[in-house]
């Protein structure tokens, strides 16, 4: 978690990463106990035992071993580059060309780090703008840090959320690569749909000249004057043929949450029109039905590729993911979520409102 105020209580304010531990203090109650602390002012991402990645909002971000210090520097694209991204002078809204305009320039100073995932001999870093993949950094003491560039890049385009999972295991158990699914809420860039939106299921497979060639030997190192090896997984991503409709209104929270079970979460905004066309656009989701308040958000879910979703027979990886309403938010007083997060091994949702409101859902 990030601190303004670090253990030891130095005189001098400080910016840090503090890692804590919640223990039971021997009188029937639990506290937090510090098992350390990290200067720096980049925001921590994710913790996986002994590994912690930290990243700026830009195109740096650190793993490190927070047991022992060492780390490494996973250095990505110095500017975000959207390939999506054209004004033209014919555009015959100005607002809509100003709206473009205003989009690419923050893309050039913002690109804020989203999620880290530690793949199969690779580090995958998502951000609001671009995909990355690292080879698995060799962690060094600080003064012997390495630097990385990316393996592989791609880029959605503009977003609104976005969440990567490594796929449960529906081929052999013993395979240690597994798919990389990535379900992301995309916009339209059609100023007539701005409201429209979907939500796409993406697959990241393993790349089988990397397992059969470099497995027993380890990560191949890059070398003067060598074609670079082969990737541990296939770029671009693919899209999976399985997509949710969606809407864009007033929505304080745009995480969307991917289980490793192909189960996902997230939330539906309240619309922001009264009832119009763009009820027709996504008449395929009953979230998108009559509501006790059509004023309140709604948190949706709905089962993408995996174990759960049966995609056997021949065109049930074609058809459209259905989404269904799994909790109405209560419009008195409540305040609109800002937050949320989903355990899917034990069904469990948390969501965080204006007010200061946390509400927990255990899913039956």
């Amino acid at each position: 978690m990030p601190a303004d105020h670090c253990p030891d209580y130095l005189p001098v304010r400080r910016q840090c990463i503090e890692v804590l531990s919640l223990v039971d203090a021997g009188d029937g109650t639990t506290e937090f106990r510090s098992l350390g602390a990290i200067d720096t002012s980049m925001r921590p991402i994710t913790l996986q035992g002994d590994l912690l990645a930290y990243s700026d909002d830009s195109s740096r971000t650190v793993v490190t071993n927070w047991r022992t210090g060492a780390l490494a520097l996973l250095q990505g694209a110095d500017e975000p580059v959207d390939q999506h991204f054209q004004v033209s002078a014919t555009v015959s809204s100005p607002l809509f060309y100003h709206k473009q305009l205003l989009r690419s320039v923050l893309l050039a100073q913002y690109n804020r780090c989203l999620q880290v995932i530690f793949a199969h001999k690779s580090v995958l870093v998502v951000r609001a703008r671009s995909v990355e993949l690292f080879s698995e950094p060799d962690l060094k003491p600080a003064s012997e840090c390495l630097t990385y560039r990316p393996l592989a890049y791609h880029s959605f385009g503009w977003i609104d959320g976005v969440s990567v999972n490594i796929q449960a295991h529906s081929r052999d158990p013993s395979d240690a690569s597994r798919p990389l699914s990535i379900l992301l809420r995309a916009e339209s860039d059609d100023p007539w749909l701005s409201d429209v939106h979907t939500l796409d299921l993406y697959v990241l497979e393993p790349n089988p000249s990397y397992v059969s060639a470099n497995e027993a030997e380890g990560p191949p190192a890059a070398l003067p004057g060598r074609p670079p090896p082969p990737t541990p997984y296939l770029f671009p991503p693919v899209h999976s043929k399985l997509s949710s409709p969606s809407v864009r209104g007033f929505l304080r929270c745009t995480d969307v949450v991917l289980g490793s079970c192909g189960t996902a979460i997230w939330i539906q905004p309240r619309p922001a029109h009264s009832t119009d066309l763009t009820t027709f656009d996504v008449h395929s989701s009953e979230t998108q039905g009559s509501r006790p308040n059509a004023e309140t958000e709604v948190l949706a879910g709905a089962i993408f590729a995996g174990p759960l979703r049966d995609t056997s027979d021949g065109d049930a990886g074609t058809k459209g993911v259905r989404a269904h309403t799994v909790y109405v938010r209560d419009s008195a007083g409540s305040g609109n979520w800002t937050a949320m997060d989903y355990v899917e091994e034990l069904g469990v949702v948390a969501l965080a409102s204006t007010q200061g409101v946390v509400t927990v859902l255990e899913l039956g």
